[in-house]
């Protein structure tokens, strides 16, 4: 079980980071919103958790004996999980420290502009000193490494217990 999940935790790993890679050269060169950024980074998750499921397949098929139970399977989908949440949460604090310095004062200040124009002052005043405290949160790098690991890790636990549910196989009982 340790090889499957090196080789596909690595595998989703390295896709995620390469579809972060690219959202973020897309996004510099076609300027994106915040919004669209965010549609691309769950879009790359999702497309690494491909490997979760071809990890426990693989695993159940030619490493199992073709049998796998639900626990098994889960277990194995969570762990390969891991890799890509940690890769994801250190990329995350590596871009904001030196791919996009700026990215934290950027997004804050989109974010203030958006509900500027949608909210009546109030509503404006109450949510702009909220911001402001989650701005100081966010520029904490752990804080940053754990919400992106958090993220990853919650869609990846998703993934990993349909997989599991879908792939189980248990042992058909011998007739005589």
């Amino acid at each position: 079980m340790k090889k499957s999940v090196i080789r596909f935790g690595t595998y989703a790993s390295l896709i995620l980071l390469l579809t972060g890679v690219l959202n973020y050269v897309i996004a510099a060169n076609a300027h994106l919103s915040y919004s669209q950024q965010e549609i691309g980074g769950y879009a790359s998750i999702l497309v690494s958790m491909i490997f979760v499921f071809i990890g426990i397949k693989q695993y159940r098929d030619k490493l199992n004996g073709g049998t796998i139970s639900y626990l098994t399977a889960l277990k194995l989908g969570f762990l390969i999980v891991l890799f890509p949440s940690v890769a994801f949460g250190v990329f995350d604090v590596l871009y904001v420290k030196f791919m996009d310095p700026g990215f934290m004062d950027k997004y804050y200040n989109a974010a203030m502009e958006q509900m500027k124009a949608t909210m009546p002052p109030a509503e404006y005043l109450e949510k702009s000193k909220m911001m402001a405290s989650e701005m100081k949160l966010f520029s904490n790098p752990f804080a940053q490494f754990l919400i992106m690991f958090l993220t990853v890790l919650a869609i990846g636990t998703v993934v990993a217990a349909l997989s599991a549910l879908i792939l189980q196989k248990k042992i058909k009982p011998q007739t005589v």
